[in-house]
């Protein structure tokens, strides 16, 4: 699952990831991926830490990923191509 608001590195990612064999699922913003994420259970999930210009809404999702006891054993992969945080 990737989670990213960028429409063309979501769209990117999900080719290269959908052509290298993986059922890949999307989603726009962290409240529509932490809805996806408890519907499809994925294996792994890739999270841009600055949707919409805010280091905290992505932040936010991964904490919320990891604090809940059912989705704390996702795989997370998280950064930013601009951002000194990640």
């Amino acid at each position: 699952m990737v989670v990213d608001d960028d429409l063309g590195f979501l769209e990117y990612t999900r080719i290269v990831l959908h052509a290298a064999g993986y059922q890949v699922d999307t989603a726009t913003s962290a409240t529509e991926g932490l809805a996806l994420i408890r519907s499809v259970h994925p294996d792994l999930v890739i999270i841009d830490v600055m949707m919409s210009y805010s280091v905290q809404e992505g932040i936010n999702l991964v904490c919320q990923i990891t604090r809940d006891p059912v989705m704390g054993g996702y795989s997370v992969v998280c950064g930013h191509l601009d951002c000194p945080y990640a």
